[in-house]
């Protein structure tokens, strides 16, 4: 069923929906005070790394689950020499938010929405 959904859309048309997506995620929430996101949107594909300043990532996932119902992965990502790196140690590594060719802009904004709530109460 899996490969008959991804050659229904085309393989071509989810790989450009989820790196439009990952982009507008990335703007969206890097221009939010006290948010630091990590890497480059043109070499990123369908999950942004972020943390809100003086906030630990599992903190800002918890919030994001209770408030929203919105699912993101946080912590190390299996990736410890990488997140130290970044810095990102010192949060407890970064909150992972993905999307793919089912999500929407609007998802985004909501996810963008409620993480500027949060980054308010940021003791950054």
């Amino acid at each position: 069923a899996a490969i008959n959904y991804v050659e229904n859309v085309g393989i071509g048309n989810i790989e450009k929906h989820s790196a439009k997506l990952t982009k507008y995620m990335f703007d969206k929430i890097n221009n939010i005070d006290n948010t630091i996101c990590y890497g480059n949107p043109d070499n990123i594909h369908g999950i942004v790394a972020f943390n809100v300043e003086g906030m630990n990532s599992h903190d800002v996932a918890k919030i994001l689950d209770e408030i929203k119902d919105i699912c993101v992965r946080s912590g190390y990502h299996c990736a410890i020499p990488a997140i130290k790196h970044i810095g990102a140690d010192k949060l407890g590594g970064t909150v992972r938010a993905s999307v793919h060719y089912y999500n929407t802009k609007e998802e985004i904004d909501i996810l963008a929405e409620t993480v500027e709530e949060i980054s308010k109460f940021a003791g950054g």
